[in-house]
């Protein structure tokens, strides 16, 4: 199955695999797992290799950096890679915005891939 992905309607981007796929019809802790999941392991089909994932989350409160090293376990076991390979940055948004009021996070990832 190649990766698609088809024109956004006004309301969302729809995920590049079957929408009536059970797995990501109801968001719970770990759907956000399972879809890293699956995008990481069509990207090693596709003949990829995952180098490292650098991550930044950016949010006032709850403070991050006491669970900096769960999240990177975690998002690596869902990639399959070491934790070694995952970085995760926190930082604040200095009380600018929404974020900078609490009033919600923003996190921004990267992947550096090689064959």
């Amino acid at each position: 199955m190649r990766w698609r992905m088809p024109s956004p309607t006004p309301c969302s981007v729809r995920p590049p695999w079957a929408t009536s796929d059970a797995t990501f019809q109801t968001p719970t802790s770990s759907f956000s797992l399972a879809l890293l999941a699956e995008a990481a392991r069509r990207v090693r089909a596709a003949g990829w290799k995952i180098a490292n994932i650098d991550c930044t989350i950016v949010a006032e409160k709850p403070k991050m950096a006491p669970h900096v090293p769960a999240m990177r376990l975690r998002l690596g076991q869902a990639m399959t890679v070491q934790p070694d390979q995952v970085n995760i940055k926190a930082k604040t948004a200095e009380g600018m915005g929404p974020v900078g009021r609490g009033e919600s996070i923003e996190a921004r990832a990267v992947c550096l891939l090689m064959r």
